[in-house]
This record gives structure tokens, sequence and C-alpha cells, in this order.
């Protein structure tokens, strides 16, 4: 065989398998499971966690704490019952740590419904619960009804949860980032 035909089959050989892992290592990128990295949990379970303001004749109550986000996707998950709150506001905004940031805008703010489904065994039967997501437009759907947000870039969030005026019913909330 001529040698710069066979230099020509080997380089051509190279080029395509560097090819091929390039092409697999951005599939195997896309396919990696999820991160499922808790940085916030809180479970409500006590009106005095909340805090709470009168305005007018109305009194608001919300629970908030500030956490520090990685750059990544994320959701919240609950652990209801059926004493849960009905309702629940989750939002997230920026933490000012600069004077330039005190006017952005709430990043992300979502609004729960509790769900529950009637489950029937023989004879038993019971309730599952859930929170399902009020439709949200700054969202990206996960699947199987979850939704999720992005964080662009490593940023201090604070969490404000709302739980629509009823402060007795227990509910564990939890951020976990998923990518």
């Amino acid at each position: 065989m001529d040698k710069p035909l066979l230099l020509g089959i080997v380089l051509a050989v190279i080029i395509g398998i560097v090819g091929f892992g390039v092409i697999i290592d951005e599939y195997v990128d896309s396919q990696k499971p999820i991160k499922n990295t808790t940085v916030f949990h809180v479970t409500l379970a006590d009106p005095a966690l909340y805090d709470c303001e009168t305005i007018g004749a109305s009194t608001y109550c919300k629970y908030t704490e500030t956490v520090f986000l990685e750059e990544g996707m994320y959701e919240f998950r609950f652990v209801p019952n059926g004493d849960s709150p009905q309702k629940l506001s989750v939002k997230l905004n920026y933490s000012p740590s600069t004077e330039w940031q005190v006017d952005r805008p709430e990043h992300v703010s979502l609004h729960y419904v509790l769900v529950g489904n009637l489950v029937e065994e023989g004879m038993s039967s019971w309730y599952t619960w859930k929170y399902q997501i009020v439709p949200c437009s700054g969202c990206a759907n996960l699947g199987d009804g979850e939704t999720g947000f992005k964080i662009d870039e490593p940023q201090r969030m604070e969490i404000s949860i709302d739980p629509r005026g009823y402060l007795n019913g227990p509910v564990s909330i939890e951020l976990v980032q998923i990518k």
C-alpha cells in the first residue's frame, strides 16, 4: 500500500473517533442524572415561625429565609398532608448585596394548590396529598407535571413562603438543585 494513502486512512479514522467522542460526550452530558442537592429545608408547623404584619384590616404572614444559590436548575418539593395550607405562594427574590441590586424584581414567583387524591384498595381507602403548581410563565417544564427554574449566576436569594392565611397546617418545603 502507498504510504500517503495509509497515512490518509489513519488520519480519517482518528478524525472519525474524535468526532464520535465529541458527539457521545454531548449526549452523555445531556443525560446526566439529576443532582438532587437540597439547598434549603423548613418544616412549617407552628404559627410562631411566620412574620406577620397588619395592613389596614388585613394581616399578612410569611416565612422568610436567605440562601446562597449556585448556577443551575432548581425545584421546590413538598411533604404535605390534609391539614397543610390549601394554597401556598413561594417567591425567590434577589437579596441585595450591593446598592445597584436594590430595585431588582423578584426572580421567581410560584403558586401552589393542595390536591388530594383518593386511593381505594379493597376495604381500605385513604388520601394522598401533593401541591400542584399554578402555571408559571418563567418556569421550565421538567416532565411529570414538575416545574423548575434556572438560576443564571451564583447569588444570595431570599425565599418567602406565604401560606395564604392558613398558619396552623404543617408542611415541609425544600429547595433542591436538580442540575
